[in-house]
């Protein structure tokens, strides 16, 4: 739409002065829209040009290889610490059964050797010498010299003691088994002794660790 305004021309008398104000105002939004688009497009203010950022990129999760290799590793690492616990285990039992046959070795020849000495003479009538099933029997005496008979013997794995025919109980652990007792006399024609050889075993988990024993009693009262 044109509008149109008649001014009276004050140099020239006579004549007037036709504005456009349409001509006036096409020519002002021009003016503004070239001036709006140098501004967006940093002609204007181009110091004052804003940056954007894009976010970082994360990746998750594993490649197949990846997973393989992991997996691989994880694989040598347990049968490492798997064989490390084996080993200490068995380690562990060896020494638990060592310990058991050397507690029943001494017990059992603590009890002999105590025996021996304070007997008075040897049977050699009812002993069994040089055998794997030896039998020991002394002729001896109480603390009130009342004469007694003690008889050392091989049964089902352990030492076993008779006191006057009569079974007075064991001379090594249940835990262990004696799988050989050989006595063995000795005349010097000063004196007169026993020795002992014994064969102890136990189990170790699935294996049996076995120790021989010796032991050498000389009788007092034969000298």
């Amino acid at each position: 739409m044109n509008l149109f305004f008649l001014k009276k021309n004050n140099y020239k008398k006579g004549f007037t002065q036709v504005v456009d104000f349409g001509f006036v105002f096409e020519n002002i939004s021009k003016n503004l829209r070239g001036l709006v688009g140098k501004f967006m497009s940093g002609g204007v203010l181009k110091s004052h040009k804003t940056k954007t950022f894009s976010k970082p990129k994360f990746t998750t999760g594993f490649t197949i290889a990846e997973t393989l290799v992991y997996v691989a590793i994880m694989t040598v690492v347990l049968i490492v610490i798997v064989n490390i616990v084996l080993v200490v285990s068995k380690s562990i039992n060896k020494t638990s059964a060592y310990n058991n046959i050397k507690d029943s070795a001494i017990f059992g020849l603590e009890k002999m050797t105590k025996e021996v000495k304070f007997s008075t003479d040897i049977d050699f009538g009812q002993s069994v010498f040089n055998s794997p099933n030896g039998v020991l029997v002394l002729n001896s005496k109480d603390a009130s010299s009342t004469p007694k008979v003690i008889k050392f013997y091989l049964d089902n794995g352990l030492v076993k003691i008779d006191i006057d025919g009569t079974y007075f109980g064991p001379a090594t652990y249940s835990d262990t088994n004696i799988s050989k007792l050989i006595f063995v006399p000795i005349d010097t024609g000063n004196s007169k002794a026993i020795k002992i050889e014994m064969s102890l075993d136990a189990k170790s988990g699935e294996d049996v660790v076995s120790e021989d024993f010796y032991s050498t009693i000389v009788l007092r009262n034969s000298y």
